[in-house]
């Protein structure tokens, strides 16, 4: 059965708390940060020698500061592999849990950390996630699910989604450990829920329950932008079943303007997205058929059997 439901967990905000005070500072908004991230990274914490020591050992970890988010993966997706490479995977997970962790959970204890979140952002994120807006996201999950064809007991997802102030502006993330898993979501431009980036991230926790192929075709080639290209065939084939199925549900009947973003995504890399748009809209809107493995086998299948008719 489906659930979904926000969060304001604190462990959330700390991780991100902590990697903005050592240096974070991704941001795509031309008008910069938000207001509450900008008061975060010059909060004086009471203790800066232990700040320095979690810093050392950051970069003992990631070759540079944007790289730092990954943190959240040690702790909330223990099993991920964060680098290509075991050996390096096996020294950071031994890293994380013996020196990393117990330093962490001292900073924790930080006075002036809990106040920060109890004062400034707890307040915003309460705000954010009114009544009104649970409302919206029980909407959100229920339309896609409608649009997929499937039902809420279809689904055995138990969803926390965390608005994430301390991120760049429109990004997004899930993550999943045991029977929880979790969206984190950040604003968009306007300050507002972004519920584009709610539902990716939610399409591909579906799609991760849904289907447990691992689909590893060598002969099959998709093209992706430079921020996937190291990622496996699933991940790859994953993100394309994802943003197409957002073009359809946010366009709708506009051709032209779904048209024109698959062509959008085109120029970012994903070269196969108008296919990709063009099978699942005929299977799940033409069709009227449930979103399911056949779908994806055979889309798979049609791209092997046209590969001439879309060169890579």
């Amino acid at each position: 059965m489906l659930k979904i439901n926000f969060t304001s967990r604190y462990k959330f905000f700390f991780i991100f708390l902590v990697i903005n005070l050592l240096g974070y500072k991704q941001e795509n908004n031309p008008a910069g940060m938000h207001p509450i991230r900008i008061k975060a990274k010059k909060l004086q914490v009471t203790n800066f020698l232990l700040l320095n020591k979690v810093k050392k050992l950051l970069k003992k970890i990631f070759k540079n500061t944007s790289e730092y988010p990954g943190i959240a993966n040690l702790f909330l997706t223990p099993g991920i592999k964060i680098f290509e490479d075991e050996g390096q995977n096996k020294k950071v997970k031994n890293l994380f849990k013996n020196q990393l962790k117990p330093l962490l959970a001292q900073l924790n204890q930080d006075k002036q950390i809990k106040s920060f979140y109890r004062e400034t952002y707890l307040p915003a994120i309460n705000k954010l996630t009114s009544d009104k807006n649970n409302r919206k996201l029980q909407n959100l999950a229920k339309d896609t699910l409608k649009f997929l064809r499937l039902k809420p007991k279809d689904i055995n997802l138990d969803i926390e989604v965390f608005i994430n102030l301390l991120d760049s502006y429109s990004r997004g993330t899930n993550y999943f450990k045991k029977g929880k898993k979790y969206i984190f979501s950040s604003l968009t431009f306007k300050n507002k829920i972004s519920w584009d980036t709610i539902r990716h991230e939610f399409l591909h926790l579906i799609l991760k329950e849904l289907n447990k192929k691992r689909y590893d075709d060598k002969s099959i080639k998709l093209p992706v932008n430079k921020d996937y290209a190291k990622d496996d065939f699933r991940t790859k084939l994953d993100e394309y079943l994802v943003r197409a199925i957002n073009i359809i549900i946010i366009t709708g009947k506009d051709k032209k303007f779904k048209d024109g973003w698959a062509k959008s995504e085109v120029k970012n890399g994903f070269l196969l997205m108008p296919y990709f748009v063009d099978k699942i809209r005929d299977y799940l809107v033409r069709k009227e058929r449930k979103f399911d493995n056949e779908l994806v086998d055979n889309l798979l299948n049609s791209l092997n059997e046209d590969a001439e008719k879309y060169p890579i």
